[in-house]
């Protein structure tokens, strides 16, 4: 059942995860336990990366590419069709988030925009922003102790929002 499922992604995949529970609730359909979003790309157009490249260089993506891959995204569709336009989301009964992003991450203001959208259409959002850390740096979780912190950190919130939904089917 779906609330035993906790829907995850990194980078664009990251958006496609986000995309996918904000479809599942706008059409009615079971939304997922919890979302789980590693470094991820909420907007297409890349204003917000390439603004923040000019602060902090990521050593692993160069934003400037990513306005093209995101036209290649989208594809016919508006950068603003509620598909693509997770920054401007106001769909009700999300499930939980839990957010990561890296410190010198191109996509960290991606990250905390997205965090604060859905905190704002009060959506329960855990943002985590870890210090010195690249874009999508979870991955090397077995070289990096802060890429294993993350990770049990993604453990911590899957068990808790599966936890919490075994709670509520029982009652």
């Amino acid at each position: 059942p779906a609330t035993r499922v906790v829907v995850a992604g990194d980078s664009a995949g990251g958006h496609l995860a986000a995309t996918l529970a904000a479809e599942l609730c706008r059409t009615g359909r079971p939304a997922p336990a919890g979302v789980v979003l590693f470094s991820p790309w909420a907007d297409l157009t890349c204003e917000l990366s390439l603004e923040w490249d000019r602060e902090c260089r990521d050593p692993y993506i160069v934003p400037a590419l990513g306005r093209r891959f995101g036209m290649l995204y989208a594809g016919e569709h508006d950068f603003e069709d509620p598909r693509l336009a997770l920054l401007r989301c106001t769909t009700t009964g999300l499930p939980p988030f839990l957010i990561q992003a890296g410190g010198a991450d191109a996509l960290r203001s991606d990250a905390e925009h997205l965090a604060e959208v859905l905190t704002d259409i009060g959506v329960s959002c855990e943002l985590q922003i870890w210090r010195g850390q690249m874009h999508v740096f979870q991955v090397l979780h077995m070289l990096i102790p802060e890429a294993r912190a993350a990770m049990r950190e993604t453990a911590r919130f899957v068990g808790s929002v599966i936890g919490a939904a075994r709670t509520s089917a029982a009652a």
